[in-house]
């Protein structure tokens, strides 16, 4: 077993001999914190994160989101430029993500879906996993309607889940090949159906399996958004940029586009009455090619945004489309692996 020493003590590792200087990388986060169940990775922990963000001052450029935008547009694009961005609005983006983003002066991002601020519950991702990955006792067999199609999973044994079990399986992830329980089979299977549905059809299959659970619909504080107090600390000073995510965060490829511009207008109306300052970067919810369409892209321009983010890796170069923005998704790494990581993305750029 490796021990790492204190943070204090911790030395950032040196950049890789002939590694490249090329650039930019826009960097995707969503939660700093350390959590037992994290089935999509969202989760980097506080001491990783402190680790990730003292390489990037000492061996990048972190560079504001609108600034790298302006670069491409015809600027000097310093060498090994990276922005910062985190999607969701976790309220430890406050509390764990922001002294260590003023510690090292690292510019950053934040898309808020404007629904969660100020609630006491989780998104509805981190929700299912409390209902179904949590320790405690299940029906062995579950049926729920999820839009319209009728779901049944049979849990068998898995219906009797211990603390002890929850904790072995603690570091299953959703896109692994196998799954250690019935549970974490219908949770993958519910996840995939409950991001293509409406909000008032997810709304009713959570409420339903809340019934089927017998629990209430208040979240766990370790995984809750912001309150609106938080967001105006969030957004205090020049580091951090709020973008908007949209009101409830859907795929917003798998809803009409009426529904798209609602879920784009009112996140952006929202956001500006809110912390009175233009809101000028969005974050596609999901994020793959599959949870945008060319319609959303236009919604976005007659909006007024200038730039919208995407979930997938790509070169970033000064033909690259503004309203779709590629990320690279940063995962529970260590200092030394994070390190690795941005040397091969940069020799991709």
């Amino acid at each position: 077993m490796r021990i790492r020493p204190p943070l204090s003590l911790w030395r950032v590792p040196p950049w890789p001999e002939h590694a490249s200087a090329r650039g930019p990388v826009i960097l995707l986060y969503h939660s700093v914190a350390k959590v037992g169940s994290d089935p999509w990775g969202l989760r980097v922990s506080p001491r990783n994160f402190a680790e990730q963000m003292a390489v990037l001052r000492t061996h990048t450029k972190p560079i504001h989101l609108n600034h790298l935008d302006r670069a491409l547009s015809g600027g000097e694009m310093p060498p090994r430029s990276v922005a910062v961005t985190f999607d969701d609005g976790f309220a430890d983006n406050l509390h764990q993500a922001k002294p260590v983003l003023e510690r090292h002066a690292i510019p950053a991002t934040i898309f808020v879906a404007t629904g969660y601020v100020g609630s006491q519950r989780e998104y509805w991702w981190d929700e299912l996993d409390r209902l179904l990955l949590a320790p405690g006792r299940l029906p062995e067999r579950i049926a729920l309607q999820i839009g319209e199609t009728q779901c049944q999973w049979d849990l068998g044994a898995a219906s009797n889940y211990s603390r002890l079990q929850a904790w072995r399986d603690r570091r299953w992830k959703a896109w692994h090949e196998h799954d250690p329980t019935a549970r974490h089979t219908a949770y993958r299977a519910a996840w995939q159906l409950l991001r293509q549905s409406t909000t008032a059809a997810r709304e009713k299959a959570l409420e339903e399996l809340r019934q089927i659970a017998s629990v209430t619909s208040a979240g766990r504080v370790n995984r809750r958004c912001v309150s609106i107090d938080e967001l105006h600390e969030l957004a205090r000073g020049d580091l951090i940029e709020i973008g908007a995510h949209t009101v409830t965060h859907p795929s917003l490829g798998a809803i009409r586009l009426h529904d798209q511009r609602s879920e784009i207008m009112e996140s952006k109306t929202w956001l500006e009455r809110t912390l009175n300052r233009p809101i000028m970067s969005f974050s596609y919810p999901f994020g793959t090619r599959e949870d945008y369409t060319t319609g959303t892209i236009e919604l976005l321009r007659q909006a007024g945004f200038e730039r919208s983010c995407s979930n997938f890796p790509g070169v970033i170069s000064r033909e690259v489309d503004r309203y779709q923005l590629p990320r690279r998704v940063v995962l529970d790494w260590d200092g030394r692996e994070f390190i690795s990581k941005l040397k091969t993305w940069f020799a991709e750029q």
